[in-house]
Order: structure tokens, then sequence, then C-alpha cells
């Protein structure tokens, strides 16, 4: 795909009120980082920005532009601050991204657990189907409540801090014998183990980042939409082109929102 066509692509869908709502739910009190698509040189990586309104999204877009990142996209981390990222500006940026890199896990509240169901291509759709279906049905037999999203190449699975098993017993500290992240990973292993190889399960560290739900994964011949996945029956149903961004650039997504899949 042209890369004028991507770029008018991005402009024309975060133009979208509905749409900046929707991920400003995302980065609110959390980390938003800014990455190019991989299939675009040079990569570029925009770490430690601070994103709690609409307007956010908009700045950086022009930001990242302004040093050569036309086309980017969205991430938020897993986890959440009490007061979000510290300000930073053109003088202390470099101070305090090193200060807060050794002691953003002093400030955390919450941290999710990211299940990634990551195919090799897109090829590979149905397989990547058929194990987010097992995994939620796994944990839907622990009871445990959680969140599906269309990442561009499988799904993420989200649970929640306060529903992740005995999440408050476990330090923020990653130097911390009994951290939060070690326990997400031995979970995710033993999903891995159940139940495919397609999990991704050493992913969980203290700054783990994910692509932010409703925002766009852009691939060298396709543009698609990460999209949250509200039902079972919705999830069996879909094929690739249902999370194409043509599928969905003239649906208004104001209501659709997020919870967990049923």
């Amino acid at each position: 795909m042209e890369l004028e066509k991507q770029y008018k692509i991005m402009k024309d869908w975060y133009w979208r009120g509905d749409i900046k709502f929707n991920m400003k739910n995302y980065t609110i009190r959390r980390e938003t980082v800014i990455m190019t698509p991989k299939h675009l040189k040079p990569q570029i990586t925009f770490r430690n920005r601070r994103v709690h309104n609409i307007q956010g999204f908009d700045f950086f877009i022009k930001f990242a532009k302004s040093k050569g990142a036309n086309i980017i996209q969205f991430y938020y981390s897993m986890a959440e601050y009490k007061k979000g990222l510290p300000y930073t500006n053109s003088k202390n940026i470099q101070e305090i991204k090193e200060k807060w890199k050794e002691e953003h896990h002093k400030h955390m509240t919450k941290y999710d657990c990211l299940i990634d169901i990551d195919a090799p291509n897109h090829d590979y759709f149905n397989i990547a189907k058929e194990t987010t279906i097992n995994v939620i049905k796994e944990l839907q037999k622990q009871k445990i409540p959680c969140y599906v999203r269309y990442s561009g190449m499988g799904f993420h699975i989200i649970i929640k801090y306060e529903d992740f098993p005995k999440s408050k017993e476990h330090s923020f500290d990653p130097y911390a014998e009994k951290n939060i992240y070690q326990e997400m990973i031995k979970f995710n292993k033993k999903l891995y183990d159940k139940i495919s190889e397609l999990i991704d399960y050493n992913l969980n560290d203290s700054r783990r980042i994910a692509k932010i739900p409703y925002s766009l994964a852009f691939y060298k011949n396709n543009t698609f939409v990460c999209l949250p996945i509200l039902t079972m029956k919705e999830l069996k149903e879909s094929d690739l082109d249902y999370f194409k961004y043509d599928n969905w650039k003239d649906k208004t997504l104001f209501n659709r929102g997020e919870t967990p899949i049923k």
C-alpha cells in the first residue's frame, strides 16, 4: 500500500472524535508510546509520552511528523500510575526520562496482564483466533474476566489488575523476589503449555506496552483496526476482512466502548 495512501488513512481516522474519545480511555494515567510500523525504515520510537485528552493525539501526530515519522502507531502501558507520567519540557526531558526509568514502579497503582496471541503472519489468522477462543474458555473456567482486542497480527487478551489472581500479593518492584511480572509470566506459560505455542508468554515486564484499542495497525499491504471484541459470537464469526480499515472507516464507534467478553 502506497505511503501516501496510508498517511491519508491515518489522518482521516484520527481526525474522528469517536476514535480519539475511545482511545483516550486507555491513556489516562498511563504511558503513551508512539512507534513507526515495522515495514518502514528507519524505526522511530517515542516513549514516556503523556496523553490525558483527545488533543494529545493531534499534538503527537504533528510532533512525530516533525521528527520524520509520518505514519505512526499508538501504544499504551500495562502499568497505571497514580498521577500519570511526569510533565517534561525540552530542557529536562532527558533527565526526567532517566529518573523515571529507575523509579517508575514506585508510582504504579495497577499493572494489567497481557496475553499476546502472536501470529507469524496473516495466513495464521484462523489458528490465532482458535487459540484466542480456547484461552478465553480457560479463563472463564477460572472465573477470570478478560478483554479481547485484535492486534493487527493476532489478538491481545487483557486481564485487569484487580481481576488477576492474587495480584495484590505481588510487588510492582521488578527487583523484588515476589514481583507481579514474574507471576504473570508463570501464568501465561501455563496457558502456553496447555493451549498453544502462539502464546508469547515471556512478555510481562514493568514497561510492557500494547496497541491502543481503536488505533490503527499498519502493514505493507493492509491497514487494520485494533478493535475490541465484545462477544464470543463476534469473535467466532470474524475473519481477517472484518478488522480491515475499509470495514470500519464509515461506521461510528462512539458507543461501542469495551466490556469483558461474554
